[in-house]
């Protein structure tokens, strides 16, 4: 598979006159200003609604409109249905995944989040670059999307004793497993369950990461694609969450679930590898989702701070001149993880932790720039406070990320390039 990834990072960058990240390509501004205009006509009048009401039907319904949209089916490729084509990702990367994420996160953080766990749940099955299991199910996603239920997927790997601790090689040695395989013929059981799953009540398909043997615990990680309804597969507790509560983050039950063979995604034991890789390839994406909310807040702030006069300011203009930079600063880092394949861990932990943080920052910083109005409901910052928390949280606290960005150096004195 490293050679796999290899291929593509020559093809990607053997282009002369690759651009600066930060000019996004016309093609990419293009699908941007698309993107902003769909936003406004079909979710801009829906987001409090979203995060209040926290009923799946207004969830699906704004996942219908953008399967129509295309937006579901960016991933999967033109052969299968899909929107994918491998040249846009050989001259840009994965910079159109992380502008389509911000957008959306601008507008709605847990919109943004809906998607992204799609996204999230269908890549192991490009990472095991099995022709077989693409062919099983992206046609099956395609034409979903034109009907009234979309086939989303969702990826779960976080249990009741197992959270960041299985998204770090050194914490995942004493992770405490509760979701296990076993053989059995024509395929495996699974028993166990997961928790905190982005969309894992809304998905007609779930990545389930479960170990073989007891005793080896992720070294024995093997993937599987476990369909809705399947007997034995339940959906438990839907959290009641702080922030991105458009999205629902559920408790899966698997029960005695039989997976057929050609529901395994890559060989035995390949799941720690599809599941390191995955989450390199989408940190940049959580940094984008604070970056979007906490852009949100800082155009909310700056267009009050103009109509109270404030932006003579001195003090105003200092706060919010930092922030700008900071917001940039984590933009940039982000990009740069978008660009680099195959992707750098350390870089990809270093635009999810900084962009996260300063997200944070900026949110706290304009609440307080604009109290006592900013901490009200109506005006949006506080929204954004509790979305942006959980990019702090989720795919890897950022403590992990710090010792994921340190992992090089310790090793062998190497790091992210310069």
């Amino acid at each position: 598979m490293a050679d796999v990834y290899s291929w593509l990072g020559r093809k990607m960058f053997a282009k002369k006159g690759w651009r600066d990240p930060l000019k996004a390509p016309r093609a990419v501004e293009r699908f941007r200003a698309d993107l902003r205009e769909w936003l406004q006509r079909e979710v801009a009048g829906d987001v409090d609604r979203l995060d209040q009401a926290h009923e799946e039907a207004h969830q699906m319904e704004v996942l219908r409109k953008g399967a129509r949209a295309g937006w579901l089916t960016l991933l999967v490729p033109t052969r299968y249905g899909g929107e994918f084509r491998l040249m846009d990702f050989f001259r840009h990367g994965l910079l159109k995944g992380v502008v389509f994420t911000e957008e959306l996160a601008a507008a709605c953080s847990g919109v943004a989040v809906l998607y992204g766990a799609h996204t999230l749940g269908l890549l192991p099955l490009f990472l095991s670059f099995d022709p077989k299991i693409l062919k099983k199910f992206l046609p099956e996603v395609a034409k979903s999307c034109r009907g009234e239920r979309p086939g989303l997927f969702a990826f779960a790997i976080t249990e009741p004793s197992a959270g960041s601790d299985v998204e770090d090689p050194e914490g995942s040695k004493g992770a405490r497993l509760t979701t296990f395989a076993r053989r059995k013929d024509g395929g495996y059981v699974l028993n166990g369950r997961k928790c905190f799953i982005s969309g894992g009540n809304l998905a007609e398909f779930v990545t389930v990461f479960a170990a073989l043997d007891k005793a080896r615990g992720v070294e024995s990680w093997t993937a599987f694609v476990v369909r809705r309804g399947t007997p034995g597969f339940s959906v438990g507790r839907i959290e009641d969450k702080m922030g991105q509560r458009a999205s629902p983050a559920a408790e899966l039950i698997f029960e005695d679930v039989f997976v057929p063979d050609d529901h395994r995604v890559g060989p035995e034991g390949d799941g720690w590898r599809l599941n390191q890789q995955t989450l390199d390839l989408s940190r940049p994406g959580v940094g984008a989702i604070a970056l979007g909310a906490a852009r949100s807040a800082f155009e909310k702030t700056l267009a009050w701070a103009r109509g109270q006069g404030h932006l003579s300011d001195r003090l105003w203009q200092h706060e919010l001149g930092d922030i700008a930079m900071k917001l940039e600063a984590g933009r940039t880092l982000v990009w740069r993880a978008a660009v680099t394949f195959p992707p750098d861990p350390a870089l990809s932990a270093m635009s999810k932790c900084f962009a996260s943080d300063v997200a944070m920052e900026a949110c706290s910083r304009l609440i307080d720039l604009t109290a006592p109005f900013g901490a009200a409901r109506p005006f949006g910052l506080e929204k954004a406070y509790r979305d942006v928390k959980l990019t702090q949280i989720y795919e890897g606290t950022n403590q992990i990320q710090r010792l994921k960005i340190a992992e090089p150096w310790l090793a062998d004195g190497g790091g992210a390039s310069a």
